[in-house]
C-alpha cells in the first residue's frame, strides 16, 4: 500500500511539473504568405517590426513564437526579440517605451519556413490587462559575416485572435517606425498556466489518490 501511494504521489507531483512548464498560446495567428517584415542589419543599417496588442486579461508571459524564414544562422543576423511597452505620441502614433523583457534567441535551422520560439528564461512578466504592449523583434548583426546582404524574414499572418485586442503592425528602421504594415506578422503571445489553474489541478489530483487509496483499504477489510 505504502509504495503505491508514493508512485502516486510521485506522479501527480511530475504532471504538476509538466503542467507548469508548458506553454499556453493565448493570443496570435498562423502564417499566411509572403514576408511582413525583413529582420535585418544591412550596411549600418537595423530593420525589423512589431505588433501592438492589448491583452484583455493578465498574462503571465512564457514566450513568443515567431514564423520566420531564411533564419540559418550564417547570414550574420541574430533575430533579437523583445517586449516594450507603448507611449502615443499623438493621433494614430504609437511608439516603443519601456523595455520590460527580453527574449531568447532560439537556433536557426536549413532557411526554410518554421515557427521559432523565443523564450522569457525569467517567466515572471506579467502583461497587465487593459495596457498596450509592443512585440518588437529587428535583425542583430553578430558581426562575423558581410552584413550587406544580411537577412532573415518575418512570415505574414491571417487575423490574430485569442486573449488580446491586435492593434497594429509597424515597420521598424534605425530606431523608429517608418509606418504601419497593411498585414501583421505571424506570431503568438504564450503564457504560463495560471497559478489558481494549477492550485485546483493539485487539489484534484490529491483529492484522486486519496479516494483510491481509500477504495483499496475497504476492499482489503
Amino acid at each position: 500500500m505504502k509504495g503505491i501511494g508514493k508512485s502516486l504521489l510521485g506522479l501527480s507531483v511530475l504532471l504538476l511539473c509538466l503542467t507548469a512548464r508548458a506553454d499556453r498560446p493565448v493570443f496570435g495567428n498562423s502564417p499566411g504568405f509572403g514576408n511582413a517584415f525583413s529582420l535585418a542589419f544591412a550596411a549600418g543599417n537595423t530593420f525589423g517590426g512589431a505588433v501592438l496588442f492589448t491583452p484583455s486579461q493578465d498574462i503571465c508571459l512564457s514566450s513568443v513564437t515567431l514564423w520566420l524564414n531564411s533564419y540559418t544562422g550564417q547570414n550574420g543576423v541574430i533575430p533579437s526579440v523583445s517586449i516594450y511597452t507603448s507611449q502615443q505620441m499623438g493621433p494614430g502614433n504609437y511608439q516603443l517605451a519601456a523595455l520590460i523583457a527580453t527574449l531568447g534567441t532560439p537556433a536557426p535551422n536549413d532557411g526554410s519556413t518554421a515557427p521559432f520560439i523565443f523564450t522569457d528564461a525569467s517567466a515572471q512578466t506579467i502583461l497587465e490587462a487593459n495596457t498596450p504592449y509592443w512585440l518588437f523583434a529587428y535583425g542583430q548583426w553578430d558581426g562575423t559575416s558581410n552584413y550587406g546582404s544580411a537577412a532573415c524574414y518575418w512570415e505574414t499572418g491571417n487575423s490574430p485572435a485569442g486573449g488580446a485586442a491586435y492593434n497594429q503592425a509597424n515597420y521598424y528602421v534605425n530606431g523608429g517606425f517608418s509606418g504601419q504594415s497593411a498585414v501583421p506578422p505571424a506570431f503568438e503571445i504564450n503564457a504560463v498556466p495560471e497559478p489558481g489553474t494549477l492550485t485546483l489541478l493539485g487539489f484534484s489530483l490529491v483529492f484522486g489518490i486519496g479516494r483510491q487509496l481509500s477504495h483499496r483499504r475497504q476492499r482489503q477489510r
